[in-house]
């Protein structure tokens, strides 16, 4: 059998180049084997929480040689919104997305029939997302921010920082008026003085930095809210697919590690995908903890944001799904028993059986 790569085919245009402001994107990563009939699709995205996917495919941990199942591909997006609209639409069976999108997907109930359900957490980080303003507009403080315009993506963990960060400082109602935006068009809205500040995450500050240097003011969430990185599939993708998701979730696993071993060799690769430099990535590296895990965080957090989103009008009188109904814990006790801390009633085990169990 003839030997073949297992770097990545690589194909997206640059994410972020110096002094320029940031354009969509997306990059698609499929190992081809002779023969293969059907594959399966991770959807990622740009922020530095995803390494380990664009790791993962690259070093060829999602296939290996003599598996029988469907191969597994990588594309990556802008935003974990975005790949969890793919996942939704069928257009990918994997995807990594903030609790905030996820819970509004659950909460809609128009995924009842196939819901999006949590495999693990991929990372947490609360020192990414920060709210960026142009100083030059007058902006020394948050409560400069008074009676300006902010710009957010709608239905984002950014709009759930957002919330909590007006909250704090007293800017909610009309003290200010929000602008909502796609993330990819923040940066350029922040710079040409449509918008006075926005609420963006690596690396997607990189280009309003870039344009304003010190003009930029920085105010951190780091204090108000720890983001969960979710892996998530479909139920359906869980029940026909277990020996996939046991090598998704090794995959994974593999990645953290070698991050761990080697940080900087291991950004490389996202790094490679997203138009950016190493250096780049290893400053905000520390910000992140990588672990594949399912505990405590991953329930708690999303409780959090059912309690914002049942407040909207559009949500009113909506249930309030329990862990079992968007919890899978079976393929990460297969692989790695350890990193499983919760209950086992607040899982699903087997979503084919029915659960709770």
């Amino acid at each position: 059998m003839r030997e073949r790569s297992l770097r990545p085919d690589i194909r997206r245009p640059t994410l972020i180049a110096p002094g320029a402001l940031a354009a969509a994107w997306m990059w698609a990563a499929v190992v081809p084997v002779a023969g293969a009939d059907e594959s399966l699709t991770i959807a990622g995205s740009a922020w530095i929480s995803d390494a380990p996917t664009a790791l993962a495919a690259g070093r060829g941990w999602f296939n290996r040689d003599g598996d029988a199942g469907p191969r597994i591909g990588t594309i990556h997006v802008d935003s974990g919104a975005d790949a969890l609209a793919r996942l939704l639409a069928g257009d990918a069976d994997f995807a990594l997305v903030a609790p905030t999108p996820f819970a509004r997907a659950l909460l809609s109930g128009a995924y009842a029939d196939d819901p999006p359900m949590v495999i693990g957490s991929v990372a947490l980080s609360n020192r990414t997302h920060h709210l960026v303003a142009n100083g030059a507009r007058g902006i020394d403080r948050p409560a400069d921010l008074r009676g300006r315009r902010v710009g957010v993506m709608p239905g984002t963990s950014a709009h759930f920082g957002w919330h909590l960060f007006s909250r704090l400082h007293q800017l909610d109602g009309d003290a200010v008026t929000r602008v909502d935006m796609d993330v990819r068009d923040l940066p350029a809205a922040l710079v040409d003085g449509r918008i006075d500040a926005a609420v963006l995450w690596s690396p997607w500050d990189q280009p309003a930095r870039a344009e304003l240097g010190p003009r930029l003011r920085e105010y951190s969430m780091r204090s108000l809210y720890t983001v969960n990185w979710l892996l998530v599939t479909r139920r359906s993708v869980a029940i026909t697919h277990p020996e996939a998701m046991d090598r998704v979730v090794t995959g994974y696993i593999r990645a953290i590690a070698a991050l761990k071993d080697d940080r900087a060799e291991g950004l490389r690769w996202h790094a490679d995908a997203i138009g950016q430099s190493v250096e780049s990535l290893l400053e905000h590296a520390d910000s992140v903890i990588w672990r594949m895990s399912l505990d405590w965080s991953v329930p708690a957090n999303l409780e959090a944001q059912f309690d914002w989103f049942l407040d909207w009008p559009e949500y009113s009188g909506r249930a309030r799904p329990a862990p079992y109904e968007y919890i899978i814990d079976a393929p990460l006790r297969r692989v790695a028993p350890a990193q499983v801390r919760l209950p086992d009633y607040l899982a699903c085990a087997d979503p084919g059986g029915g659960c709770p169990r």
